[in-house]
């Protein structure tokens, strides 16, 4: 069994579609979760998800086994976190904005930012790739392909016989993101990410 999961601003939408075209039972596609349970009461998970009426639980763990082959696609994060913020007309990517009051990509920093400042996703607060780790901050993905090399994207896809992907749930409003950020935001997530940075081989360029 193969399961694509996916993460936030990578393409998800797209894949999701290219899978179904594909409709092969040993292929699957987890869609935004997490293998455990994120919040640490019923009460937070309310609030910041289930009220909010998304269309798949952010707790997957029932459907997850760790025998199965896990592909992800990851994208730098720092672009991650403009289209993060810019979403859905700036209600932001799970209504962030909107649960936290925040209104422009300053606040959205200097509240992600803030150690006491409560995210609708606590364990965002430390990757934009948390849905590829376990609640030990293990990796998850047995393979993970880069957003910025799409031919790589398309030969594995191909190589499953799986549709191209179409990228149809772009933020609209989103330019480069490099011009979003102040040097001392840049600096403060360095720090955050660094493991995912490293790790992966990604630089705010």
């Amino acid at each position: 069994m193969i399961w694509f999961t996916s993460i936030q601003k990578t393409g998800g939408t797209a894949l999701r579609e290219a899978i179904r075209i594909k409709n092969d039972f040993k292929i699957r596609f987890f869609d935004h979760g997490y293998v455990y349970d994120p919040w640490e009461s019923k009460e937070k998970e309310d609030k910041y998800w289930n009220n909010l009426n998304f269309k798949s639980p952010a707790n997957i763990s029932r459907d997850y086994n760790p025998l199965n082959t896990i592909i992800s696609v990851i994208r730098n994060p720092f672009d991650i976190f403009v289209s993060y913020f810019l979403h859905s007309n700036k209600d932001g990517w799970g209504m962030v904005n909107r649960l936290h009051n925040l209104h422009t990509f300053d606040q959205f920093v200097d509240y992600y930012l803030s150690p006491d400042k409560e995210w609708h996703l606590p364990p965002m607060k430390h990757s934009m790739f948390s849905f590829i780790y376990n609640k030990q901050g293990k990796l998850i993905s047995d393979l993970c392909y880069k957003l910025e090399n799409p031919a790589k994207i398309e030969t594995l896809l191909a190589g499953l016989r799986i549709p191209p992907m179409g990228f149809s749930n772009k933020t609209i409003l989103k330019d480069d993101y490099r011009r979003y950020y102040k040097t001392q935001q840049i600096d403060a997530l360095n720090k955050v990410w660094k493991r995912d940075l490293d790790y992966f081989k990604y630089t705010f360029e």
